[in-house]
């Protein structure tokens, strides 16, 4: 297996922040549920700090709704 120079840990964390802020809430959400139910898999502490680090680095905002989604959503924004 050609490591390209890399350790392993860090081709991890490069392909990690290559995926698009849906996919990497969708992981976290999948590795948290592993982890509470005690079958993480193995380096999935280090794969969430990564996650996490990565998400609050990007702008969230690219998802931010448009004046119309957020007039339609208003009345749910107590809940």
């Amino acid at each position: 297996m050609a490591s390209q120079g890399q350790p392993a840990a860090d081709r991890l964390r490069s392909y990690l922040r290559q995926l698009k802020p849906g996919a990497r809430a969708l992981l976290i959400s999948e590795l948290e549920r592993e982890l509470l139910r005690g079958a993480g898999p193995a380096g999935s502490e280090m794969m969430l700090a990564e996650l996490r680090r990565s998400l609050r680095e990007s702008s969230s905002r690219t998802t931010q709704f448009d004046g119309n989604a957020h007039l339609f959503f208003q009345p749910l924004e107590p809940f």
